[in-house]
């Protein structure tokens, strides 16, 4: 084979083939390519597990709010009970209002004002009128816990009187004293004192220039 032909045979090979430049571009391409949907991947992981993670969040909270423990009922009253947490109830009532009312007396406007005064004295109507809300029944033990007094029997006791005898006493002027009345007063002689005895009303109103 001559050496002509040799060199028609290498042009030959030589434009068969693919340039090398291309295939470096494609494959560098190709990588960009492959790092994106990597990230877009991992992204898409990322965005999964915080929901997933948002789930087992709510869902503790969900098996919290399942076993919290149920408040115990409220127990009602009656008789003695009742009326005595009723009145010291409505009493803290009345005095909370009414000390709003003075404290706040000159600090406010004049519809606040008003509407303190009106707290104040609804609150003792309220109160005042508990009593005659309640029964017959009740109104007795409402009367014997808040209403009744013992007598005070210290002077009875101490003279030996009966506290149900009805005693007349006779009091005289002699028994009866002054407490302004000084003991230099009662040793000095004003008998020859006439100033305020003599004259007139309108004597006196001159003598002071009235």
């Amino acid at each position: 084979m001559s050496e002509s032909q040799d060199n028609k045979n290498k042009n030959s090979a030589n434009k068969n083939r693919r340039p090398r430049r291309n295939n470096k571009k494609k494959s560098a391409s190709n990588k960009n390519a492959n790092r994106s949907q990597n990230k877009n991947n991992n992204n898409s992981g990322n965005s999964n597990r915080q929901a997933q993670g948002k789930k087992k969040h709510h869902s503790k909270n969900n098996n919290r709010r399942r076993f919290y423990k149920k408040r115990k009922p409220t127990v009602k009253l009656t008789g003695e009970d009742y009326i005595a947490a009723k009145y010291f109830n409505l009493l803290e009532q009345h005095l909370n209002a009414r000390k709003k009312y003075f404290e706040n007396f000159n600090l406010v406007d004049k519809k606040t004002q008003d509407k303190l005064e009106h707290n104040f004295v609804e609150s003792q109507k309220t109160f005042l009128a508990f009593k005659e809300r309640l029964n017959e029944k009740d109104k007795k033990i409402y009367e014997e816990k808040f209403e009744g007094l013992k007598l005070d029997l210290t002077y009875s006791q101490n003279r030996d009187i009966s506290p149900t005898e009805h005693l007349e006493i006779t009091v005289s002027k002699d028994d009866i004293e002054d407490p302004h009345y000084l003991e230099s007063q009662k040793a000095g002689d004003f008998s020859d004192d006439t100033e305020e005895s003599i004259g007139t009303l309108d004597d006196y109103k001159a003598y002071k220039g009235l």
